[in-house]
């Protein structure tokens, strides 16, 4: 009867942990913030992560994690103007 008691209260013990806001798990306005996360498979997934005013695009895999790009200040792509229309010439036949 108290080996189950015991045993619950770890169960209970942990669960509470996981959900707390405290410690190394803690989700606050830290130097890190996860914009954006998509999954590309069971273990695999692509991170928008902003830190220190610059976004950081990650792949987190089981091979390790990747830095794929990185951007400056947030928000500057929406802001680009498209590159300009290529022109071409036409020659007249001999």
């Amino acid at each position: 009867m108290s080996l189950a008691l015991v045993v619950g209260f770890i169960f209970a013990a942990a669960y509470v942990a996981k959900r707390m806001p405290f410690g190394l798990g803690a989700r606050g306005n830290g130097p890190l913030k996860v914009l954006a996360a998509l999954s590309l498979g069971p273990k695999e997934r692509l991170l928008l992560v902003q830190a220190r005013g610059e976004e950081l695009l990650i792949a987190v895999s089981p091979a390790g994690v990747f830095n794929v790009g990185a951007q400056a200040q947030p928000g500057l792509a929406a802001a680009r103007t498209p590159p300009p229309e290529p022109t071409f010439v036409v020659q007249d036949a001999p």
